[in-house]
């Protein structure tokens, strides 16, 4: 549990992430990037399917942050999550390992409610067997941003960024993530109310495009 525990290994982003309260006022691209967020809103609420929801999620990510691969994990009838959403067979392979194993930092954002980044999977030490593999599958960062709903805050899946480089995501990413997040939970559980046409988990393959990307001049730390 992220307890602020200090590890060999990169501090998660329970640790470093700005305040919850100030993560909106980060808009590294201004009017367009607020843009961007609409024409998303607009495009998943007129998504047929919940398949076709979280494909808008996943692609809007590879458009708006740091990351090589997205992919969205959910909650469905089983008490296991499920890949619903992946922008490339890597990232299901990044999460089976997780879901079969019941450990890794999708699944401690899916306990705990809370934000996890590795910032190089060759060197953290909390999960080391899945580290090493998904070294191996040539992942080295990882963002994965719970997605809940409701007044408490229910878990009902995951968003994950990856890429190949070490140290990828700086603020500007953990910050547009989480807007990110918030909006594909309110989508999520509209589609889930809709009934059985929306609700497909399968994905339709559709494709977004956006033209922004989080600055990351000065937002390492």
């Amino acid at each position: 549990m992220m307890d602020g525990t200090d590890h060999a290994g990169p501090q998660s982003a329970h640790d470093e992430s700005l305040p919850e309260a100030e993560l909106p006022t980060i808009d590294p691209a201004g009017e367009e990037a607020a843009a961007a967020f609409a024409r998303l809103a607009v495009e998943m609420h007129d998504a047929d399917s919940l398949g076709e929801t979280v494909e808008a999620v996943v692609q809007f990510a590879l458009q708006a942050l740091n990351c090589s691969y997205a992919g969205v994990a959910l909650y469905t009838h089983r008490a296991r999550p499920e890949v619903v959403a992946v922008t490339d067979p890597v990232v299901a392979d990044v999460y089976n390992l997780q879901i079969e194993a019941d450990a890794g930092p999708l699944v401690e954002a899916l306990r705990n409610q809370e934000t996890v980044l590795i910032r190089d999977t060759g060197t953290d030490d909390r999960w080391p067997d899945w580290a090493e593999k998904v070294a191996g599958l040539g992942v080295r960062s990882v963002l994965d941003v719970p997605l809940a709903v409701g007044a408490r805050g229910r878990s009902v899946g995951v968003l994950g960024l990856y890429s190949p480089d070490p140290d990828a995501f700086g603020a500007a990413d953990e910050a547009i993530a989480h807007i990110l997040a918030r909006h594909a939970s309110v989508a999520v559980a509209t589609a889930r109310q809709a009934g059985p046409r929306r609700c497909d988990s399968s994905v339709d393959g559709g494709r977004s495009r956006y033209t922004f990307r989080a600055s990351r001049s000065s937002t390492r730390g």
